[in-house]
């Protein structure tokens, strides 16, 4: 069952997954689905299962997401690069960051092959060593 949910957000649509995205358009999050209108008693039952807080739980802990084209992956929010979402990994950084609901693809810049991050003043010493320590983590994931 999970692969069949995982396959929803892969991008490969086709079948009954385009069916599934039409008519319900679910919004993913670490690969799981949320759903903004009514479901069917079947999709209900399905949903109700996977979007439980133990279960939601054990797969962020367990499951290594890969932001891919980091289209769909919140920069700040989503678990892509450790264990835990970065703005809990480096929380004053997220305090001060202007982009914090900005997805992956936006923050980051091919052409340079690096990305691009504006904070709301000017960086002091150890906000700015946090940051150097942050791109490093976040380049060693993203091009991995």
């Amino acid at each position: 069952m999970v692969q069949c949910i995982w396959h929803l957000d892969s991008g490969n649509v086709g079948g009954w997954q385009e069916i599934i995205l039409n008519k319900y358009r679910p919004l993913f999050n670490n690969g799981l689905p949320s759903f903004n209108c009514h479901l069917s008693p079947t999709w209900r039952a399905i949903h109700s299962s996977f979007s439980s807080a133990r279960l939601s739980a054990t797969l962020n802990s367990s499951v290594c997401f890969k932001p891919g084209n980091g289209r769909t992956t919140r920069f700040w929010e989503d678990c892509w690069c450790g264990i835990a979402p970065l703005k809990s990994q480096f929380p004053r950084l997220y305090s001060l960051s202007t982009q914090q609901q900005a997805i992956v693809y936006a923050v980051f810049c091919p052409t340079n092959n690096c990305f691009k991050l504006s904070w709301s003043r000017d960086l002091m010493n150890r906000e700015s060593d946090l940051c150097k320590y942050l791109m490093l983590v976040i380049k060693f994931v993203y091009q991995d």
